[in-house]
């Protein structure tokens, strides 16, 4: 299993770094950036913004941002600020209704209208202060310190969060430095109620209740398809004859599988599902896109050598031969009998022109798969252009 932090930069940065390189992100709009104020009052108005405007409160210090009412932004990204304070007044709007913080300290928010997602990572000392408790929807934190949630007409419903309240409510082992863990908390059957977050093989965020919930239905379901199945062939069976029969039973047998799909949790679920995008994306012929989750498999786990050997191919399809040379030996170094590794080691050698040591994958390919016709016509190739480079100029 990969180690929780690489080079210092945990899996969830490695992934969000991964995704950013390929240009996996899509704008959502017209980013409108407020940053390197000092003390006041900053009041933000439609007139000001841009078309679609994401609104970006970066680097701030002891300043009150207000958004006006009747303003409407996409989404709202709090980063880097000391000491503000951030008023969304009853009239404004956040058309996503997600609101996002990360990296500040000292800082208070209050809320007159619902946000569907309020998201706090990496933060200290955060004052959430909603008018009602009905304008609470989703409170997503990692890594967050001391952080209180009040609500106006819900007085008796203000609690305190943070690791310190997390780790002595829900998760002994969370570390004091965690940056990744999840929690969220939400108002469920009247109640508030703060769970941990897991992701499912897909990504997809759910919780351990929500997943028993759902297993539970898939259960149900597969047994109701059973039971329609057994009623389908009951007394008919013999007239639709034993291949009918069952073909019946298999289809029932595949939509029952496909119901508990992607339902396993975990970094290995996880790092399978990727990696099974991976080859989907690479059969398409869309080798960018597979490079991407194949980087992801690798950030859940980068003990599989063939994900190695995968993104390599990748790499060789987008003439990136150092690439793929670098994750050929990767591959090599977790298992050394790896043909394919071998293979595209040798030509990533030949695309660099290193006709000797391309010879030398070539020929242990052969070693491991003597039958392997790529390898010899390759080994033939590598071999002439060898012969070539060293023949005296004329």
């Amino acid at each position: 299993m990969a180690d929780e932090r690489t080079d210092g930069r945990s899996k969830a940065e490695m992934l969000r770094d991964a995704k950013a390189q390929f240009g996996d992100k899509k704008p959502e709009g017209n980013e409108h950036k407020i940053s390197g104020q000092t003390g006041g009052t900053v009041v933000i108005r439609q007139a000001d913004l841009p078309d679609k405007p994401v609104l970006a409160i970066e680097g701030n210090t002891d300043t009150v941002f207000e958004l006006a009412p009747e303003t409407s932004v996409i989404k709202v990204l709090v980063s880097g600020c000391r000491g503000c304070t951030i008023k969304l007044p009853a009239g404004c709007r956040i058309i996503t209704s997600v609101l996002e913080v990360w990296s500040c300290a000292d800082v208070i928010l209050e809320a007159g209208i619902e946000i569907g997602t309020l998201q706090i990572d990496l933060c200290e000392k955060v004052q959430l202060m909603y008018t009602k408790l009905a304008h609470l929807g989703q409170l997503v934190q990692a890594g967050v310190h001391r952080m209180t949630v009040a609500f106006g007409d819900a007085e008796d419903q203000s609690f305190e969060t943070g690791i310190a309240e997390l780790r002595a409510a829900h998760k002994p082992e969370l570390s004091e430095t965690d940056r990744d863990t999840q929690f969220v908390t939400r108002l469920v059957d009247g109640q508030l109620l703060t769970e941990e977050i897991i992701r499912l093989a897909n990504d997809f965020p759910t919780t351990h209740r929500e997943k028993a919930l759902h297993d539970a239905e898939a259960a149900r379901k597969e047994a109701a398809l059973g039971e329609i199945a057994a009623t389908m062939l009951s007394g008919v069976g013999d007239k639709l004859g034993e291949a009918k029969a069952a073909e019946i039973q298999k289809m029932v047998g595949e939509v029952a599988a496909t119901s508990g799909n992607d339902g396993d949790t975990g970094d290995d679920a996880r790092a399978r599902y990727k990696r099974e995008l991976g080859t989907e994306q690479f059969k398409l012929g869309e080798f960018q896109q597979a490079a991407v989750h194949y980087t992801e498999s690798i950030g859940l786990d980068d003990t599989v050598a063939a994900v190695w050997a995968n993104r390599a191919m990748c790499w060789l399809k987008l003439a990136q031969p150092d690439k793929a040379l670098a994750d050929c030996d990767r591959c090599l170094s977790i298992d050394a009998s790896y043909t394919k590794a071998h293979f595209r080691r040798g030509v990533a050698l030949l695309e660099k022109g290193d006709y000797i040591n391309a010879c030398k994958s070539f020929r242990r390919t052969l070693e491991l798969d003597p039958k392997n016709a790529q390898a010899k016509s390759s080994m033939m190739l590598a071999e002439k252009k060898l012969s070539m480079s060293a023949a005296p100029e004329v």
